[in-house]
Protein backbone atom coordinates (compact mmCIF):
# COMPACT_ATOMS: atom_id res chain seq x y z
CA UNK A 1 0.00 0.00 0.00
CA UNK A 2 1.05 3.53 -0.86
CA UNK A 3 -0.16 6.38 1.12
CA UNK A 4 0.82 10.38 0.63
CA UNK A 5 2.79 11.83 3.64
CA UNK A 6 3.59 15.04 2.36
CA UNK A 7 2.80 17.98 -0.12
CA UNK A 8 4.48 21.56 -0.73
CA UNK A 9 2.94 23.67 -3.21
CA UNK A 10 5.67 25.28 -5.42
CA UNK A 11 4.69 28.12 -7.65
CA UNK A 12 6.34 28.76 -10.69
CA UNK A 13 6.89 32.47 -12.14
CA UNK A 14 6.39 34.07 -15.56
CA UNK A 15 8.99 36.18 -17.53
CA UNK A 16 9.40 39.41 -14.58
CA UNK A 17 8.50 36.89 -11.45
CA UNK A 18 4.90 39.15 -11.63
CA UNK A 19 2.50 36.32 -11.96
CA UNK A 20 2.32 32.74 -11.35
CA UNK A 21 1.82 30.85 -14.64
CA UNK A 22 2.13 27.34 -13.03
CA UNK A 23 1.32 25.36 -9.41
CA UNK A 24 2.86 21.79 -8.65
CA UNK A 25 2.22 20.30 -5.99
CA UNK A 26 5.08 18.35 -4.98
CA UNK A 27 4.23 15.16 -2.79
CA UNK A 28 5.80 12.46 -0.72
CA UNK A 29 4.98 8.92 -1.42
CA UNK A 30 5.81 5.98 1.13
CA UNK A 31 5.13 2.52 0.38
CA UNK A 32 3.56 1.14 4.16
CA UNK A 33 5.65 -2.50 3.19
CA UNK A 34 9.36 -1.33 2.37
CA UNK A 35 9.36 1.73 4.07
CA UNK A 36 10.68 3.11 0.79
CA UNK A 37 9.88 7.31 -0.08
CA UNK A 38 9.50 8.80 -3.41
CA UNK A 39 8.54 12.26 -4.12
CA UNK A 40 6.93 13.17 -6.93
CA UNK A 41 5.57 16.36 -8.80
CA UNK A 42 1.94 16.53 -10.14
CA UNK A 43 0.94 20.04 -12.01
CA UNK A 44 -2.58 21.34 -12.18
CA UNK A 45 -2.95 20.42 -15.62
CA UNK A 46 -2.05 16.47 -14.19
CA UNK A 47 -4.77 16.66 -11.79
CA UNK A 48 -7.47 17.92 -14.45
CA UNK A 49 -6.92 14.89 -16.29
CA UNK A 50 -7.24 12.19 -13.08
CA UNK A 51 -10.21 14.05 -11.49
CA UNK A 52 -11.34 10.36 -11.18
CA UNK A 53 -8.58 9.09 -9.97
CA UNK A 54 -8.42 6.47 -12.05
CA UNK A 55 -6.18 5.33 -15.26
CA UNK A 56 -2.31 6.08 -16.44
CA UNK A 57 -1.28 9.30 -17.13
CA UNK A 58 2.66 10.65 -18.13
CA UNK A 59 3.08 13.70 -15.58
CA UNK A 60 4.16 17.16 -16.96
CA UNK A 61 6.75 17.43 -14.91
CA UNK A 62 8.44 14.11 -14.14
CA UNK A 63 8.00 12.68 -17.41
CA UNK A 64 7.33 9.43 -15.86
CA UNK A 65 3.97 7.23 -16.26
CA UNK A 66 1.75 7.70 -13.23
CA UNK A 67 -1.71 6.32 -11.82
CA UNK A 68 -3.04 7.50 -8.71
CA UNK A 69 -5.57 4.34 -8.03
CA UNK A 70 -3.20 4.01 -5.20
CA UNK A 71 -3.21 6.78 -3.72
CA UNK A 72 -7.22 6.54 -3.81
CA UNK A 73 -8.10 6.32 0.20
CA UNK A 74 -11.51 7.90 0.21
CA UNK A 75 -11.82 9.30 4.64
CA UNK A 76 -7.90 9.48 4.92
CA UNK A 77 -7.05 13.32 5.41
CA UNK A 78 -4.19 12.63 2.71
CA UNK A 79 -5.96 10.76 -0.35
CA UNK A 80 -5.25 11.38 -3.62
CA UNK A 81 -8.65 13.79 -3.41
CA UNK A 82 -7.13 15.95 -1.24
CA UNK A 83 -3.81 16.59 -4.09
CA UNK A 84 -6.68 17.42 -6.22
CA UNK A 85 -8.61 19.73 -4.26
CA UNK A 86 -5.31 21.72 -3.54
CA UNK A 87 -4.43 22.27 -7.06
CA UNK A 88 -8.43 22.94 -8.22
CA UNK A 89 -8.45 25.79 -5.55
CA UNK A 90 -4.88 27.04 -6.02
CA UNK A 91 -5.87 27.20 -10.41
CA UNK A 92 -9.14 29.35 -9.35
CA UNK A 93 -6.92 31.54 -6.77
CA UNK A 94 -4.48 32.18 -9.38
CA UNK A 95 -6.85 33.16 -12.05
CA UNK A 96 -5.63 29.94 -14.55
CA UNK A 97 -9.54 29.39 -14.67
CA UNK A 98 -12.58 30.89 -14.44
CA UNK A 99 -15.60 30.56 -11.70
CA UNK A 100 -17.60 28.63 -14.01
CA UNK A 101 -14.82 26.20 -14.53
CA UNK A 102 -13.89 25.96 -11.27
CA UNK A 103 -17.23 24.90 -10.21
CA UNK A 104 -17.11 22.20 -13.69
CA UNK A 105 -14.15 20.42 -12.67
CA UNK A 106 -15.42 20.32 -8.99
CA UNK A 107 -18.48 18.94 -9.79
CA UNK A 108 -16.99 16.64 -12.55
CA UNK A 109 -14.05 15.30 -9.13
CA UNK A 110 -17.48 14.68 -7.02
CA UNK A 111 -19.54 13.09 -9.23
CA UNK A 112 -16.30 10.48 -10.44
CA UNK A 113 -14.22 10.21 -6.92
CA UNK A 114 -16.53 11.56 -4.54
CA UNK A 115 -20.26 9.85 -4.41
CA UNK A 116 -18.54 6.48 -6.16
CA UNK A 117 -15.70 6.08 -3.34
CA UNK A 118 -17.16 7.11 -0.34
CA UNK A 119 -18.60 4.47 1.45
CA UNK A 120 -19.77 7.23 4.53
CA UNK A 121 -21.74 9.83 3.55
CA UNK A 122 -20.55 11.40 6.43
CA UNK A 123 -17.15 11.26 5.63
CA UNK A 124 -17.87 12.78 2.04
CA UNK A 125 -19.50 15.73 3.63
CA UNK A 126 -16.68 16.36 6.46
CA UNK A 127 -13.69 16.24 3.56
CA UNK A 128 -15.80 18.21 0.43
CA UNK A 129 -16.54 20.91 3.22
CA UNK A 130 -13.24 21.04 4.70
CA UNK A 131 -11.48 21.01 1.25
CA UNK A 132 -13.35 22.98 -0.99
CA UNK A 133 -15.81 25.85 1.25
CA UNK A 134 -14.36 29.37 1.55
CA UNK A 135 -12.38 29.93 5.56
CA UNK A 136 -15.37 32.40 5.86
CA UNK A 137 -17.58 29.50 5.70
CA UNK A 138 -15.97 26.88 7.61
CA UNK A 139 -16.02 29.60 10.35
CA UNK A 140 -19.78 31.05 9.71
CA UNK A 141 -20.97 27.05 9.94
CA UNK A 142 -18.31 25.40 11.83
CA UNK A 143 -19.91 21.68 10.40
CA UNK A 144 -22.11 21.18 7.35
CA UNK A 145 -24.74 19.75 9.38
CA UNK A 146 -25.04 23.24 10.36
CA UNK A 147 -24.53 24.63 7.26
CA UNK A 148 -27.84 21.88 6.01
CA UNK A 149 -29.41 23.90 8.57
CA UNK A 150 -28.95 27.31 7.33
CA UNK A 151 -29.52 26.43 3.66
CA UNK A 152 -32.47 24.00 4.86
CA UNK A 153 -34.94 25.97 2.92
CA UNK A 154 -33.14 26.03 -0.12
CA UNK A 155 -32.16 22.47 -0.24
CA UNK A 156 -36.41 22.11 -0.02
CA UNK A 157 -36.47 24.25 -3.08
CA UNK A 158 -33.50 23.48 -5.28
CA UNK A 159 -32.11 20.36 -3.97
CA UNK A 160 -33.35 16.74 -6.64
CA UNK A 161 -35.51 14.49 -4.61
CA UNK A 162 -35.63 10.57 -4.98
CA UNK A 163 -38.21 8.07 -3.39
CA UNK A 164 -37.20 5.19 -1.46
CA UNK A 165 -39.27 2.12 -1.46
CA UNK A 166 -39.59 1.18 1.78
CA UNK A 167 -41.62 -1.91 4.10
CA UNK A 168 -41.95 -5.11 3.08
CA UNK A 169 -40.21 -6.89 5.61
CA UNK A 170 -40.64 -10.26 6.69
CA UNK A 171 -43.15 -10.33 9.55
CA UNK A 172 -44.08 -14.32 10.37
CA UNK A 173 -45.69 -16.66 8.38
CA UNK A 174 -49.45 -17.73 8.41
CA UNK A 175 -51.73 -20.93 6.33
CA UNK A 176 -53.93 -20.43 3.49
CA UNK A 177 -56.58 -22.45 3.20
CA UNK A 178 -54.86 -25.19 1.57
CA UNK A 179 -52.48 -25.35 4.36
CA UNK A 180 -49.76 -23.78 2.63
CA UNK A 181 -47.11 -21.34 4.65
CA UNK A 182 -47.17 -17.99 3.62
CA UNK A 183 -45.43 -15.04 4.58
CA UNK A 184 -46.20 -12.12 6.43
CA UNK A 185 -44.31 -9.04 4.75
CA UNK A 186 -45.09 -5.12 5.91
CA UNK A 187 -46.71 -2.83 3.77
CA UNK A 188 -44.29 -1.10 1.43
CA UNK A 189 -44.28 2.60 0.76
CA UNK A 190 -42.27 5.27 -1.00
CA UNK A 191 -40.67 7.63 1.10
CA UNK A 192 -39.33 11.45 -0.06
CA UNK A 193 -35.90 12.62 0.48
CA UNK A 194 -32.91 14.53 -0.44
CA UNK A 195 -29.44 12.57 -0.54
CA UNK A 196 -27.45 14.15 1.58
CA UNK A 197 -24.30 14.35 -1.43
CA UNK A 198 -27.17 16.43 -2.79
CA UNK A 199 -27.64 18.71 0.13
CA UNK A 200 -24.28 19.32 0.03
CA UNK A 201 -23.92 20.29 -3.71
CA UNK A 202 -26.62 22.68 -3.36
CA UNK A 203 -24.56 24.23 -0.60
CA UNK A 204 -21.78 24.31 -2.45
CA UNK A 205 -23.56 26.59 -5.20
CA UNK A 206 -24.50 28.92 -2.64
CA UNK A 207 -21.75 29.88 -1.30
CA UNK A 208 -19.94 29.86 -4.69
CA UNK A 209 -22.57 31.97 -6.17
Amino acid sequence: MKKIIGCKLVTEYGVGNTEVNRVIANITIIDTYNKQRRKLNISFDDVSRMLSGKGSYILECDNINFSPEKLCNPGGDKDFGWIVSLLINAAYYYSFITKDKYISMVRKHFDEYYLPRYYSKSKLCSDFFNRYFLNKSKNAFGTYENMFQHYEDVIEAKGRIVYLQKGGKFCGCYYDEYNRCRPITSSKYSERIIPIAEKLWVCFSEETK
